[in-house]
């Protein structure tokens, strides 16, 4: 039930950019939008520091929201998504990929120098085909290091800002 409602915000997230516009809302009563005391609860300066601060905060909530989106985009592709939870998008330690095809009793050969390849079941003809798509090794790596940044400040924020 939790995995559904999960897979419903990120396709929210996904087709809507604007979806995650709540973190420059005010909370009732408060000074600090939702995005501040999510992400920054623990960054709580003199006010003559904050007012130069607050810009700042923004700008980078911006660009977080902008990176959410563009990872709900990638999650909310369950082919993409199982791609990088099963590691399968990081295998560069060879060239070539060989798995055997019971079914039709011959070896299928997976290129894996360019492009990612990967043997997908077509079960109407009970055969499988190569399916590719290209790498972006650049994109895959940055999109790491904001889903890593994310994570750290999470943490932080659950040890108190240390």
């Amino acid at each position: 039930m939790i995995e559904k409602r999960l897979y419903a915000d990120i396709e929210r997230h996904a087709m809507d950019p604007r979806s995650l516009d709540f973190l420059f809302e005010r909370i009732d009563g408060s000074e600090w939008t939702y995005g501040r005391f999510i992400f920054y609860a623990a960054v709580n300066p003199p006010d003559n520091v904050l007012a130069d601060l607050l810009p700042r905060m923004e700008d980078s909530l911006r660009a977080m929201q902008y990176g959410m989106h563009v990872m709900a985009k990638d999650l909310d592709d369950r082919k993409e998504y199982n791609n990088y939870k099963h590691a399968l998008r990081v295998v560069d330690s060879f060239k070539k990929l060989f798995l055997w095809d019971r079914i039709k009793s011959q070896l299928l050969e997976v290129d894996t120098g360019v492009s990612y390849s990967y043997p997908k079941f077509d079960r109407k003809n009970r055969v499988y085909n190569i399916t590719s798509v290209p790498l972006d090794f650049e994109r895959d790596y940055n999109m790491c290091v904001l889903a890593s940044v994310f994570v750290q400040m999470m943490r932080n924020e659950q040890k108190g800002g240390a």
